[in-house]
């Protein structure tokens, strides 16, 4: 009897493991993308998308993305948010939410970036939808104005369901590196040190392989 018990406890344990295990593996992933991007010099302009992964319907607990809101941070230092021929800031709506078929409409917000941050942007389905999967919740252009390195963070991410039940998900951040650019004009002078150089050692081996030759003799 104590066996057969000891053998339901730990069949029990295994499916309450086996389900944490499936639920992890389920958990949404919003992720800056590329996770990391090297600018090859300061005047640059890059996209950055922010994408979400893994979107799946967990009956009973959530269902798929109708919003969402998060904010993002980088150094201002080193990164400005981009503005178009218009003036207008290049931060776009991405296909995620529009994926579906038929299409719904959305609304789309976003405050005005400071050097340092956008501090809030958010999109939802103006009618009863959900959106599953995987794609592009938004797309902004940064310009690189000076050398150096930044994060880029995604906070305060909310993923919601129509009914307004949380999605649990994880973070993935992103790296910038801006490089130095390296001047045109220091390119002949280097190949002229460095065929130079080339040039000593060859005649130092040289030398120490005739020494050694007649040493032999």
């Amino acid at each position: 009897m104590k066996r057969n018990l000891l053998l339901i406890f730990f069949a029990l344990m295994a499916c309450i493991g086996m389900t944490n295990m499936a639920s992890a593996s389920e958990l949404a992933v919003v992720s800056v993308y590329p996770s990391s991007i090297n600018v090859p010099a300061p005047g640059n302009t890059f996209q950055v998308n922010i994408t979400i992964a893994n979107v799946v319907n967990e009956t009973g607990v959530h269902g798929g993305v109708f919003g969402w809101d998060l904010s993002l941070s980088w150094n201002g230092s080193v990164l400005s948010v981009a503005k178009d021929e218009f003036g207008d800031w290049m931060v776009v709506e991405g296909p995620f939410l529009k994926s579906l078929v038929p299409p719904g409409k959305t609304l789309f917000l976003f405050s005005p970036p400071t050097p340092y941050c956008i501090a809030d942007i958010s999109c939802a389905f103006l009618q009863k939808k959900e959106a599953f999967g995987s794609g592009t919740l938004v797309s902004i252009t940064f310009n690189a104005t000076a050398v150096g390195n930044t994060e880029i963070r995604i906070g305060n991410l909310t993923l919601e369901d129509y009914p307004g039940n949380n999605i649990p998900c994880t973070v993935v951040n992103g790296t910038v590196a801006v490089i130095p650019e390296f001047p045109a004009s220091m390119t002949i002078p280097l190949f002229l040190i460095a065929t130079t150089i080339t040039a000593v050692m060859a005649k130092i081996a040289w030398s120490r392989r005739r020494r050694e030759h007649i040493d032999f003799f």
